[in-house]
């Protein structure tokens, strides 16, 4: 049972987080069932992100460049469950990631924010990457979501940039450079399973 109260507490202090704002360690839940407590944010955002996948996925079929995809016909529930797929194994990967890059930082006792910062910092990184997608399904919506598509990038990655540097105490240039691994991984973990999806996908008759 998710406790939205405490889910909203945890929201904000995340948000005071990221933005650098006095008293955010205070509010958050730091404690080992925080930890746990904090992949709840995967269930919150499933909704928004699922209604993202769907309006960009129906705004798709009249853009050319997806009508030659070889998922272009593919049914709603494949091509979109691959994009939820694709989401989540980000972001699991994501966190392996910046535990690793923790321990390499020598800030491996503050794992445990940094994983509760980057699971919660996902409720508005998830809005962020669905208003493009929502924007395409509007009338001249290649044009909408084309245009917020890099204030979205901007802001999502101003996002990680605060959570990193709060969560792991890491200084600017290591900083950077764990952004720049989480946004490459995220590129070839999408590669992957966009081919993967392509080449298991077999079209009905």
């Amino acid at each position: 049972m998710i406790d939205f109260d405490y889910v909203a507490r945890q929201a904000g202090g995340v948000w005071k987080m990221i933005w650098k704002r006095d008293g955010w360690e205070d509010e958050l839940d730091r404690s080992v069932d925080g930890v746990f407590r904090s992949f709840q944010a995967m269930l919150i955002v499933a909704p928004i992100v699922l209604a993202g996948r769907f309006s960009f996925r129906r705004a798709a079929e009249s853009i050319e460049e997806w009508r030659n995809s070889p998922l272009a016909d593919a049914p709603y529930a494949y091509s979109i469950g691959v994009q939820m797929f694709g989401f989540y194994l980000d972001w699991i990967v994501s966190i392996v990631i910046l535990v690793f890059a923790a321990r390499a930082l020598n800030a491996s006792r503050r794992v445990g924010d940094l994983i509760i910062g980057y699971n919660w910092a996902h409720i508005p990184i998830a809005i962020a990457q669905t208003v493009p997608l929502a924007l395409f399904g509007l009338k001249g919506g290649k044009v909408w979501g084309a245009a917020a598509y890099l204030p979205a990038v901007a802001f999502i990655v101003a996002i990680l940039w605060g959570v990193i540097r709060r969560g792991m105490g890491a200084k600017p240039a290591p900083a950077a450079g764990v952004i720049a691994l989480l946004i490459v991984a995220g590129l070839i973990l999408e590669a992957i399973v966009g081919s993967l999806a392509e080449a298991l996908y077999q079209p009905v008759g």
